[in-house]
């Protein structure tokens, strides 16, 4: 029977028993009982991939007969029709799908879109957030009603009306799922519910009998599970190692190994495979750690890949009819066997959930989500069967090969956070009470005495994994406690309270955990880890700032755990030893108090519970209750006020003493807790709470006995209670060295402050009386005093607030402005308003952030004529219930103490922390006048005074002596102050406040003379320092004339000095200052000749360039590049006699400019090679390689790789031959060198053999050659014109020797991998010259900068040398022959091309202009022993660029697209154009037709002045190259017209008049005698010029604009969608995790350090594309990480596998406060921003990656990086 007729049968068969009510489920899955193993398993010769083939096919076949079954004729090779669209989304997220969330209308940060609904939403209008997800099932929320305040659904998912609504499936559709669901379910079970160890044998309902099995050979599988794998390559290299598979065979079964989670490595016998599986247990730990592998029976192998592709085929089915989804819930709530004793459906599956591969999981999640999730009711069912099995689900998930797996858990998230379901099951289950239970339970095991120890947990890394995943109940818990209901109903009451007794449970195990005793003598051997211990803390925060709103919103909820935190707290008290109580006589009162002190009690910052109890004291005003109310005073075993305090004031105090530096002994692992104890996001979980417990206490004890109590915890008295300097200030003989006395001074500071807290600090709601608002004002406030700050600090510093309540309360305070520093950020500037406000005693300021912002308010209130003085300002007041906590300030003990404190001013040795204490004291004293001020005004019945009982105790009077003390000087302002205040709420007298004016006056005498002494002396020493800046001034007056920021550290030119006083041209003889400047041909201008000097950035000697003095030169940094490539798709090599019109990987030098002598660089680069040598490690992330012959410049660290030698300048003007009135003739100079070429050809030289133009007879034989060919006069005309140039100037030899490194350093840049030939360094020499000015020009061009304008010295100065040593030193450094040769080779290629030679658009026009000035000199030349002669600008360098030129415009007028041009408008002009440019115009348009005509490309009409205007824009960059390079090879000064930034078209006729041009034309072009029309017409009739044409990029050789970076979309969220896509070339099955885009090409790669290597390169993926794409440069942008990496590697040899340099560059996307999120932390849209982008390109035109890479690296290993 064929197959498709044997798949039709069942199709039939059940139809009919359906119609007869006979088909059971049993029928079914015998029906996949037999066909699976027949259908599936593959021949048993069948290769792997043939395999997979095989089962594909088979499975689609099996798959088919379903849909046809449930949906009849609506299916068609298992493909339905589209279905209406459904009211929820439900579009599951994969990993790397763009994410967002409305910040005003999602109900939690949970509650997604996908990106088409958030498109179609108004959501993009408001304040939304956009995240990237991790594809771990969640699925998007649109059509949720419950899951958004508002605005729940897009355009496309909105209701539809009720005619128009899905309607249920008929009940004979219903009837078919309901069967076909169940059997599949219960198929599915029987296959996935089994245990590793049963593998090999079928299971009885799925066992065929022994006479269905085929051959005992050939029953067994070697399978491969996936529980996490994600490297291929690995998995396949292992594959092809170990079995007898092909590469490709073994890749495919990798690449099933990732998609379907299983594959088949082996058919065999038993023995076969169990020795296949020995052989591969071994690279199970290395290479395959994250897969199982077990030898499984063919048809179990069988039936699990069928159940796999089943499932996804049910979930299909589901998405496409949504209507069937409650008939598959209906399915899923059976039992099987229908007893209500066997679980359901839903549970089984739930179970079976850990037996299941990774795939495998995958996909039955899906279905879950698809078939339950997308329904409220089927959901509310899910949520039932999910919290019945939490427990057992939560620890079945513990297990080591479950951890960091995606099981069904991870599903919390879709049913706990919907409100409705959410209280339905705290109502109904006790879910939190499950939940939280479940943590408690796990965490009783690590329990000691009833408190959590998680030490040994730490130690033991699969507990400590455990932990790491149980912890995760946490979440769940918040999660059900999202929304706080208006209303509590009785059962949603007693739910919440059961679970508040789980939570207090849990809180119990961590109060007062882990504690620490002060080591008192010796340093702790080691640091104890406190990882677990901040998780832990971390992770209950949130939640216990839950169960606070919860309490608060419901009165008897609040009285319920109010007093169970206070019979909890009352269990946990501290031992009694810690609670002794001692009578103490002190200040007039007997006081019982403890008088112990924290350094010698155990502390522990881990306080959860008491922090707990202070957030619901807080909460009972508003319900009317307090500390003393009936409902807590009958409890028995409640907490004292006294001993509630303990714990928290042992934290506070021991933070305080550990910043002082008192427990150094202990570690840094106690520094870094009390640190994260004051963290941003903990702050007001920790520290602040334990701040309001003391507040609370306050307000509850004796405020003398609360003081007290402070100052033992603070060892500020001894056990008798005297207290620091009490009884004078010598010192006593047990503390010989003052170290106690000193300590008990630091303690009494913290004291003062710690009181200046508990009184002052009401800035929370139910402390002040103050809104969320005003507190959070307050704190922005605060930290804008510090410095100006980004949004993202700001909001890092306020981490908890909500953003919307930020974004509102920075608006109200501070100014959104540009920061005057080098980064130009945008940062808000508090307005001076505010400034008033600014506290500097906050609690929340670190000492640093404490001083910092002292130090510049103190500068802005000056900049202001404003007092310096910063006194505290007023404090709202506090809540009804904590006004007694004022009393502190008033009470006896603390107006002793403040007394003692300051009589110690008048004669206690002076030390830092007396002056803290001094300072501290007089804050207190003003927060308290503030308060009595703020009361006066006020119908207080007891209103607040300090001043009185201040004036009883005498402290008023300590105030007014100490007016004038010196050691008050530096808080006069602030004791002025407050003796001022006091002084008028005292109704002091004016003869008090003249007194005090006295004492002030004769203090402040003293002072005007300690002054007046000062400024003296300051003026003395400002007159010697005036008098030897004018003797400095005198002698350097020419270095002083260079404008600063132009001068490059050690170089100065006479020339540049010259050109700046503008006497350049009176310094040689005919300067004519009005003239025009001409740099070529017989017009020549005349050039300075002064001598050039440079000062040694090492040895800081100053030295004149000349053969005679030691060589100088300069650090050079010489690269590949392709940076101007137009053809990067190219992988041809370069060729080295000329310069390629596509600039495709040529080398690029530039440099900084600094100076040194050659001896003293190499002398410096020894002494860095040995460092690096002697010290191997440095070389990782290290900024260079000396093996590369790599170093810092010494004086700007920037990147160098070789050293370019300086060259001295000659002067005076270029040779002028005899006949200059008759030489400028073109067609003589061509015709002489196309005879040049002649010998050479004819006498059978060839490129390759250049023996012919290596007689030594070779000017001789070209003078006979030119005069039998040429007649007499035109045979001394080219003559002439060819032996014109200048001697170069003689150098050192040291510097020829450094010429000689710097040519191989620019060869092996270029041609790492080929051997030099003779000649071929000083060619590449010339191709660096050629790239470094092309490159040069366009960066002038792209920054719009003149093209010879001074404010680019530096970079002139490079090239400037750069051509010069090319000049002068390139022909000696190779010898005569070679560069003769060469020459000649070139004057072959371009005057004598045949179907060999390269064709006129492969040149680069300046490049044959370059090579053609530095090589013609060669071929006149007579000997080498008589001397080169150097370009000089000569009327034979003219000749060259008249040649190029036209090259150039037949290279244009070749590449021209006519329909273009067609379509653009003339430029309009008012002026008739001039009788040159008419003729200019004719002359273009009869050699266009010339050039068209014959290439046979088509002549179309163009107009003449279109012609013209088009030519003139698309030539001015070649002539903007040669004046560069001219410039810099002669000398001649640069018209004042290219001097100023002009455009493009208006610079033209200026550079045709700086090179000496008349016009644009070359009339024998036009000629039809002529040589020059001839040569034109050869290079447009070469036989490969057609097939060339149509092989280039559009428009290749014209530049119509800068190099620049790819263009970017304008939102993120579009780049992100755009990788989403991506797939890797190692996993082309499935979307690459971490897509990078090359911003240089605009590639799509992966940057996955797993990912395999590059297919051209060899090297991982980012890497190789460097090599390939940028020659080692990389620009690329990790989209799902918006991550900016800059890449520089060296390309050696492809088979080099170390990681290139890599750095972190600000990507150019920022969110609306002008801010990158690298890492996309903060969520929150971004845009391009252009300046930024502008700026990278700019970097990357500059080529000025590298050296950015290196400032990164160098920054990195000296700790500078910060985020």
């Amino acid at each position: 029977m064929a197959e498709a007729d044997y798949l039709a049968t069942p199709v039939h068969e059940w139809a009919q028993l359906f119609e007869r009510q006979a088909l059971t489920t049993e029928l079914i899955r015998e029906f996949w009982k037999e066909s699976v193993p027949r259908l599936t398993v593959p021949p048993p010769a069948a290769p792997v991939e043939e395999q997979t083939a095989f089962e594909d096919q088979r499975h689609r076949l099996l798959l088919r007969p379903l849909s046809r079954f449930l949906l009849g004729d609506d299916a068609v090779d298992g493909e339905e029709s589209a279905p209406p669209p459904s009211q929820v989304c439900g579009k599951v997220f994969n990993n790397g799908d763009p994410t967002y969330s409305c910040r005003d209308c999602a109900q939690d940060p949970t509650c997604v879109l996908c990106t088409e609904c958030f498109r179609q939403s108004v959501h993009r209008y408001h304040r939304y957030q956009m995240c990237v997800s991790q594809g771990n099932g969640g699925f998007c929320d649109c059509g949720d009603f419950e899951a958004w305040k508002g605005d729940p659904t897009c355009s496309s998912h909105k209701p539809p009306p009720p005619e128009q609504r899905p309607t249920e499936a008929s009940p004979e559709q219903a009837g078919k799922a309901s069967v076909l669901f169940s059997a599949a379910m219960q198929y599915m079970l029987s296959v996935f519910d089994r245990d590793a160890s049963t593998l090999k044998i079928v299971p009885l309902e799925l066992d065929l009998g022994r006479e269905h099995y085929p051959a005992r050979n050939q029953r067994y599988a070697t399978m491969a599970y996936n529980f996490g794998v994600t490297a291929t390559d690995k998995v396949a290299d292992t594959v092809a190692q170990v079995t007898p598979c092909s590469q490709e065979e073994a890749r495919a079964a990798a690449t099933a190994l990732k998609k379907e989670g299983a594959a088949i490595l082996l058919y065999n016998d038993i023995t076969g495979c169990d020795e296949l599986l020995k052989r591969l247990k071994p690279e199970q730990s290395r290479k395959l750690r994250r897969a199982e592998l077990h030898v499984v029976h063919a048809h179990v192998a069988a039936h699990q890949l069928f159940t796999l592709r089943l499932v996804r085929h049910l979930r299909e089915m589901l998405e496409r009819r949504p209507t069937l989804r409650p008939l598959f819930n209906t399915v899923m709530q059976q039992t099987v066997g229908g007893s209500e004793l066997m679980p359901s459906m839903l549970e089984r599956v739930m179970a079976c959930d850990g037996r299941q591969w990774k795939q495998a999981r995958h996909e039955t999640h899906l279905l879950l989500i698809q078939g339950m999730l997308m329904d409220m009711e089927s959901k509310k069912y899910f949520a039932q069967m999910f919290t019945a099995r939490y427990r057992e689900q939560t620890l079945a998930s513990l297990p080591s090969s479950m951890q960091d797996q995606i099981t069904v858990q991870d599903l919390s998230v879709q049913i706990y956070t919907v409100p409705s379901i959410a209280h339905h099951l705290m109502a109904e289950q006790d879910a939190l009470a499950v939940v939280i239970g479940t943590l408690v339970d796990e965490l009783r095991t690590h329990t000691h005495g009833g408190q959590l120890v998680l030490r040994p947990v730490t130690s033991d890394s699969a507990a400590r994994r455990r932990f790491e995943c149980v912890i995760s109940c946490l979440t769940d818990a918040k999660y059900l406690l999202s929304v706080v209901p208006p209303t509590q109903s009785d059962k949603l009451r007693a739910g919440v309270r059961r679970g508040l007794d789980m939570l207090l449970e849990l809180l119990y195990f961590c109060e007062g955990m882990e504690p620490v005793v002060r080591a008192q003598t010796a340093h702790v051997l080691y640091d104890p880890q406190y990882e677990l211990q901040m998780t832990l803390s971390f992770s209950l925060a949130p939640l216990v700032n839950q169960v606070l709103e919860w309490c608060a919103s419901d009165r008897q909820l609040l009285v319920y755990a109010y007093s169970a935190v206070l019979s909890k707290l009352h269990s946990r008290l501290p031992p009694d030893k810690y609670f002794q109580r001692c009578e103490v006589l002190r200040f007039g009162r007997r006081l019982s108090v403890s008088p112990l002190s924290v350094m010698t009690m155990p502390v522990s910052l881990e306080l959860p519970l008491s922090r707990l109890l202070a957030g619901l004291h807080l909460h009972l005003a508003a319900h009317g209750l307090s500390y003393n109310s009936s409902e807590f005073a009958s409890l028995e075993d409640r907490v004292t006020p006294a001993q509630m305090l303990e714990r928290p004031l042992r934290a506070l105090v021991v933070d305080a003493q550990v910043q002082s530096g008192l427990w150094r002994r202990n570690g840094r692992w106690l520094e870094i807790m009390c640190s994260w104890y004051s963290l941003p996001v903990q702050v007001a979980d920790m520290r602040d709470r334990d701040l309001q417990v003391a507040q609370i206490c306050a307000s509850l004890m004796d405020p003398d006995e609360f003081v007290a109590t402070l100052l033992f915890r603070h060892g500020a008295a001894d056990a008798d209670g005297t207290l620091a300097g009490e009884h004078g200030e010598a010192l006593p003989e047990d503390d010989p060295e003052g170290e106690r006395r000193e300590h008990m001074d630091s303690n009494m500071a913290d004291l003062l402050l710690l009181l200046l807290h508990v009184f002052a600090e009401r800035y929370h709601p139910g402390v002040g009386q103050v809104t969320k608002e005003q507190c959070l004002e307050n704190e922005v406030i605060q930290f804008l005093c510090v410095k100006p700050m980004t949004h993202s600090q700001v909001a890092k510093q306020l981490s908890e607030a909500d953003s919307g309540m930020l974004e509102a309360a920075v608006k109200r305070v501070a100014d959104f402005a540009t920061q005057q520093d080098f980064r130009g950020q945008l940062t808000y500037h508090i307005k001076p308003e505010y400034t008033h406000r600014y506290t500097p005693m906050w609690h929340h300021f670190s000492r640093h952030y404490r001083s910092q912002s002292e130090q510049r308010l103190r500068r802005l209130r000056r900049q202001r004529g404003e007092s310096a003085c910063l006194p505290p300002p007023p404090a709202p007041p506090f809540q009804p219930a904590l006004r007694p906590a004022r009393a502190i300030l008033t009470c006896d003990v603390t107006l002793q103490v403040l007394l003692q404190q300051l009589n110690r001013m008048f004669d206690a040795p002076f030390a830092a922390s007396l002056e803290l204490i001094l300072l501290r004291s007089l804050f207190l004293i003003g927060t308290a006048l503030n308060e009595e001020e703020r009361e006066a005004n006020t119908d207080e019945p007891e209103p607040f005074c300090f001043s009185g009982p201040a004036q009883r105790v005498g402290l008023v009077d300590v105030l007014q002596k100490l007016v004038g003390n010196p050691r008050v000087s530096p808080h006069a302002d602030l004791l002025a102050w407050v003796n001022a205040k006091l002084n008028r709420l005292l109704g002091r007298t004016a003869a008090a406040s003249d007194s005090q004016a006295a004492a002030s006056e004769d203090a402040g005498s003293e002072q005007k003379r300690r002054r007046a002494k000062a400024a003296a002396l300051r003026s003395r020493i400002l007159g010697q320092m005036q008098a030897q800046q004018k003797k400095f001034i005198s002698e350097n007056m020419t270095a002083l004339t260079e404008p600063e920021e132009a001068e490059p550290s050690g170089a100065l030119s006479a020339e540049r000095a010259a050109a700046v006083t503008g006497s350049a041209m009176d310094l040689s003889e005919g300067a004519e200052p009005d003239r025009w400047p001409v740099c070529l041909g017989p017009r020549q201008s005349a050039r300075p000749a002064a001598p050039a000097e440079y000062t040694c950035i090492l040895c800081q000697a100053t030295e004149q360039v000349s053969s005679t003095r030691p060589a100088m030169v300069m650090a050079a940094f010489v690269q590949l590049s392709t940076v101007l490539s137009r053809d990067r798709a190219s992988t041809a090599a370069n060729p080295v006699l000329y310069v390629p019109s596509s600039l495709h990987r040529l080398p690029h030098t530039s440099s900084c400019g600094h100076a040194m002598h050659a001896a003293c660089w190499q002398r410096h680069f020894d002494s860095v090679a040995r460092d690096r040598r002697a010290h191997p490690r440095v070389q990782y992330l290290s900024s260079f390689d000396v093996q590369r012959h790599e170093f810092l410049c010494p004086l700007c660290l920037r990147l160098s790789n070789t050293v370019i030698p300086v060259v001295a300048e000659w002067g005076g003007a270029a040779p002028v031959p005899a006949t200059a009135a008759t030489v400028d003739h073109i067609d003589v100079w061509l015709s002489g060198l196309m005879v040049a070429c002649g010998p050479v050809r004819g006498g059978g030289g060839t490129e390759e053999d250049p023996c012919s133009c290596c007689d030594p007879d070779w000017a001789d034989t070209l003078t006979a050659a030119v005069g039998c060919q040429l007649t007499e006069r035109e045979s001394a005309q080219f003559l002439a014109v060819s032996r014109l140039g200048v001697p170069p100037p003689e150098t050192h030899k040291s510097a020829r020797d450094m010429a000689g490194r710097f040519f191989q350093s620019a060869y092996s840049a270029a041609h790492l991998s080929r051997p030099a030939e003779r000649g071929d360094r000083r060619q590449v020499a010339l191709q660096t010259c050629v790239y470094s000015v092309h490159c040069a020009e366009q960066l002038l061009r792209a920054a719009e900068r003149p093209l010879l304008a001074e404010d680019s010295w530096r970079a002139h100065l490079c090239l400037r040398q750069v051509v010069r040593v090319c000049a002068t030193l390139a022909p000696g450094a190779t010898g005569l022959e070679p560069a003769r040769h060469q020459c000649l080779a070139l004057l072959r290629h371009l005057l004598l091309p045949d179907a060999d030679t390269p064709t006129a658009v492969d040149f680069d026009a300046f490049g044959a202009v370059v090579m053609l000035s530095m090589g013609l000199p060669t071929v006149a030349a007579r000997r080498e022993q008589e001397g080169l002669l150097a370009p000089a600008g000569s009327l034979q360098d003219l000749q060259c660029v008249r040649l190029s030129l036209l090259l150039h415009l037949v290279q244009i007028l070749l590449t021209l697209d006519v329909a273009e041009l067609t379509r653009q408008q003339p430029m309009e002009t008012d002026d008739e154009p001039a009788a040159g440019d008419q003729d200019e115009q004719q002359w273009l348009a009869e050699l266009y037709t010339l050039v068209r005509s014959a290439a046979g490309v088509e002549v179309a009409d163009v107009s003449p002045p279109l012609l013209r205007q088009y030519v003139s824009g698309a030539v001015t960059p070649f002539l903007r190259c040669c004046a560069l390079y001219f410039h810099f090879l002669t000398g001649v000064r640069a018209p004042d017209e290219l001097l100023q930034p002009l455009p493009l078209a208006a610079q033209y006729p200026h550079l045709l008049r700086y090179l000496g041009l008349d016009s644009l034309c070359v009339s024998q072009a036009i000629d039809y005698s002529s040589a020059v029309q001839a040569l034109v017409l050869s290079w447009c009739r070469q036989p490969s010029l057609s097939s060339r044409l149509a092989e280039l990029p559009a428009r290749v050789i014209v530049p119509n604009g800068v190099s620049r970076l790819i263009d970017l979309p304008h939102e993120y969220s579009d780049l992100i969608l755009q990788a989403s896509s991506f797939q890797c070339e190692c996993d082309e099955q499935e979307p690459t995790l971490s897509p990078a885009l090359c911003l240089v090409c605009g590639a799509l790669l992966c940057s996955d350090l797993a990912c395999t290597r590059h297919r051209q390169t060899g090297r991982r993926g980012m890497d190789g594309h460097a090599v390939c794409c940028g020659a080692g440069v990389g620009v690329l942008l990790v989209v799902r990480r918006c991550k900016l990496y800059l890449l520089h590697t060296n390309e050696v040899t492809t088979a080099r596998t170390e990681s290139p340099r890599k750095a972190l560059y600000p990507p150019p996307y920022v969110d609306r406060f002008c801010e990158p999120d690298q890492g996309l932390r903060r969520r929150n849209p971004l845009t391009l921003h252009r300046e930024q982008y502008d700026k990278l390109n700019q970097m990357w035109l500059a080529h000025g990656v590298c050296d950015s890479v290196t400032r990164y690296l160098e920054e990195y290993s000296a700790g500078m990086i910060l985020d």
